[in-house]
């Protein structure tokens, strides 16, 4: 009774609202899937791709491993509205902590000044009131990384749960009863880190069947089935992660005559605080025929600035080849600070220094602008601190991994690291070039039981707290930086200038 009366409703505007968060279910009638523009509009600009790389609190929207690598407190929201008459609002929170890390996400999207009918005079609906209506999600998500899962190693897993709403208000009262609906389901998600490249991801999406709770149940009693799909990603880090590319595909495994959408994301990172993004995105959308399915794409694009613990991200993101369509998409973050390490001074070099040993010369140390800096690398080779790539390059630019660090690290206090160790983190085998020092810095105590990643970036906060554990260097006086800084992955030529800092430059006796 509830769909007969509603067909007196004027659904112009609910059928462009509906046509904004839509993907089908299985027999091809509407699903209203407002995670779609949940993701936030730094995937919205990338062609709603991230499945293998989002790594900030909107992540749940597309795979909820993304939050795992999270290390503060992030709070993002995103207020639009679609054609001037759908507001749209979400909430994300993503939280750390040492079991993992938990995530809150909520979407609504209204709409209000319906306008009803009960009656025709000649031939047209006479309005008799208004109505409303309003559609929201509300999940909890946690996240964590493993040591190793199976034979693969540097993986994430995450799982949300999600509980779905609908509910029209101003109805009769004959039919307002039946004019709500609710619903759970649940998704799982991988991210793999393959290399300092390549990333992937899977998602499983409302993942629940309907005997298990998956579906929406309406006051009338009537049951909406929630369709499943799995999203795959890719991420590649090219230019020393100044650009990344990425690809999305949605498959529908219950469903073989649907299509595969596709989401392709390019950005381009030339200054740390500033983004360039495009990218193309493609969703279900009505056949031509009757009760059946096809897909609609479209360019997007957009930026991202950050100011400080702020993220202000940018989309541009029109849908289904609709100039009214097009929709300006804003979204702000803010990043929590981290815990201050006790940065130290400068040590002055003992005036009875040893002399400068002219080390190899790295092919490419032409990359280092200062002069200064290249002689602390020539110094610091001869010293046998850093022993550089195969080709004979140093890679100055290139950002530092946890391997390289710690090698660096090990070796500069002349540590025991004997080939053929059994490292004691799962996920770094024994053939692994860096297990020896990884082994011997744990037994220095300079790295805690744990996790171990040989591939993931080092922060400026990571370097300096292992520094000071290492070099016994608490008590020094501490700079004050800006807590932005302290979270940005170091280059191998910033671990040079850091080391110098603290009074390691290859000529010391100190060390």
């Amino acid at each position: 009774m509830l769909l007969t009366y509603a067909k007196r409703i004027r659904f112009s505007c609910i059928i462009v609202f509906i046509l904004f968060v839509s993907i089908f279910s299985a027999s091809a009638q509407v699903w209203e899937n407002i995670e779609l523009i949940g993701v936030g509009a730094k995937s919205l600009a990338l062609g709603s791709s991230g499945v293998a790389f989002l790594d900030d609190a909107n992540a749940p929207y597309l795979n909820s491993a993304g939050l795992a690598g999270l290390k503060t407190i992030q709070l993002t929201s995103l207020y639009t509205k679609l054609l001037n008459e759908v507001r749209y609002n979400t909430l994300a929170v993503a939280v750390p902590s040492r079991f993992g890390v938990f995530g809150f996400n909520a979407v609504i999207a209204s709409l209000s000044d319906i306008n009803l009918s009960t009656s025709l005079v000649n031939g047209r609906p006479v309005v008799s009131g208004t109505a409303a209506y309003s559609s929201s999600q509300y999940s909890l998500s946690y996240a964590k990384q493993l040591d190793q899962l199976f034979a693969l190693k540097n993986l994430s897993i995450g799982a949300t749960a999600k509980y779905i709403a609908r509910n029209f208000s101003g109805l009769p009262a004959s039919y307002e009863a039946q004019g709500s609906a609710a619903g759970f389901d649940m998704d799982l998600g991988i991210q793999w880190t393959i290399n300092d490249v390549l990333n992937m991801g899977v998602s499983q999406h409302n993942f629940l069947p309907h005997s298990l709770g998956g579906k929406l149940t309406w006051a009338s009693g009537y049951t909406e089935s929630i369709p499943t799909f799995t999203k795959l990603g890719v991420a590649c880090n090219l230019l020393e992660t100044k650009l990344l590319f990425s690809l999305d595909s949605d498959f529908y495994l219950t469903e073989p005559d649907y299509p595969i959408p596709v989401h392709i994301g390019l950005q381009y990172t030339p200054l740390p605080l500033f983004s360039l993004r495009a990218g193309y995105d493609e969703n279900l959308a009505s056949g031509g025929a009757a009760n059946t399915v096809a897909k609609a794409g479209n360019f997007c694009g957009g930026i991202g600035l950050q100011f400080g613990n702020f993220i202000f991200d940018y989309a541009y993101h029109p849908y289904y080849q609709e100039d009214q369509s097009v929709s300006h998409y804003f979204t702000i973050s803010f990043i929590g600070p981290l815990t201050k390490p006790t940065v130290p001074l400068p040590v002055a070099v003992s005036a009875a220094a040893e002399p400068i040993v002219v080390g190899p010369i790295f092919t490419d140390l032409d990359q280092v602008a200062d002069l200064a800096v290249r002689q602390l690398i020539i110094q610091m080779a001869a010293k046998g601190y850093f022993k550089g790539f195969p080709d004979g390059t140093f890679r100055p630019r290139a950002e530092l991994t946890n391997a390289q660090f710690i090698t660096v690290i090990v070796r500069i206090k002349k540590l025991p690291a004997p080939a053929g160790v059994t490292p004691h983190y799962k996920n770094l085998s024994a053939s692994h070039w860096a297990a020896p020092f990884v082994t011997a810095a744990e037994d220095a105590a300079i790295l805690r039981d744990g996790s171990f990643n040989p591939n993931q970036k080092v922060s400026l906060f990571d370097a300096y707290t292992i520094l000071e554990k290492a070099f016994a260097l608490k008590n020094q006086a501490a700079f004050i930086l800006n807590e932005t800084d302290l979270q940005k992955n170091i280059s191998r030529e910033d671990f040079v200038k850091i080391l110098s800092e603290v009074g390691i430059n290859g000529q010391s006796k100190r060390q």
